[in-house]
């Protein structure tokens, strides 16, 4: 619900298809607690010895991150 009023709303006010979908991207992730959801689990791909820039990617190549962190 909250994906469709955003893209909604930044249709409404101009927003291309391509920036409403960076935008809304953006708002489900400030919608995240980071501390309290994505910390923990930073932590635990750290303490596996995972490096820094691989984390970066398995999370920018996870489909549906803001749903699998938001647990």
């Amino acid at each position: 619900m909250l994906k469709e009023l955003s893209r909604n709303f930044f249709n409404s006010h101009g927003f291309s298809r391509s920036q409403t979908l960076r935008m809304v991207k953006q708002v489900l992730m400030m919608c995240l607690d980071l501390e309290q959801k994505v910390l923990p689990k930073l932590k635990f791909f750290h303490s596996k010895g995972t490096s820094q820039s691989e984390i970066v990617k398995i999370l920018t190549l996870t489909k549906d991150f803001e749903k699998r962190f938001a647990r």
